[in-house]
């Protein structure tokens, strides 16, 4: 290509990024994800235990999270160490050119992520929240909310929203994102800009 990395730096533009971050010593069973807006989810369980959850659809975007030990583990790979969540989004469209890509607004932002069903909020049976725990089990917190009067259900998603997990801080998360740019600039001698 005429003039090589240095013209793809400044004219390319993204059809398709993912992006991810890595929670050390987070298991899949730890939290739950509270997705902003309807959409469509997969999930995959091994023996009753989850292993991956997709939201969103495939040509769209989307956002994937799963235990990257037991991926590495089902390819026959191996994996020595402690668990490892992968939380990715994978973004089409995006609009950017590449030499833009420190422009790109933070993916992780409107991500909530809560605990993995606290106690039932108050003037709600306990037996009531129970089910609806074990409904959460089988079904995803997407589903099983789905299956509510919108009443209760925008009930429970602001209890659940009231508990999020400590470790999940977007910001300080994408803070990151500049460095690794950066180093990725120098490894490209003939990045632009």
């Amino acid at each position: 290509m005429d003039g090589g990395w240095e013209y793809m730096a400044k004219h390319g533009h993204i059809s398709r990024i993912d992006v991810s971050v890595d929670l050390p010593g987070v298991r899949m069973d730890g939290f739950q994800f509270l997705p902003k807006y309807p959409s469509t989810t997969m999930r995959w369980t091994l023996n009753g235990v989850l292993q991956n959850v997709v939201f969103g659809k495939s040509k769209g975007n989307q956002t994937l999270i799963y235990n990257r030990k037991t991926k590495r583990q089902s390819k026959g790979q191996q994996w020595s160490g402690q668990s490892v969540v992968r939380i990715e989004r994978r973004l089409v469209n995006v609009g950017i050119k590449l030499h833009e890509l420190s422009g790109l607004p933070n993916p992780f932002t409107d991500m909530k992520l809560t605990e993995n069903m606290p106690a039932g909020p108050s003037g709600v049976d306990d037996g009531f929240w129970a089910m609806f725990c074990d409904s959460v089990k089988v079904r995803g917190l997407k589903d099983a909310l789905a299956l509510l009067k919108k009443e209760r259900r925008t009930k429970f998603r602001k209890h659940l929203d009231a508990y999020p997990v400590p470790w999940w801080q977007p910001d300080e998360i994408w803070k990151g994102w500049e460095p690794m740019l950066t180093s990725l600039k120098i490894a490209a001698t003939k990045w632009p800009g």
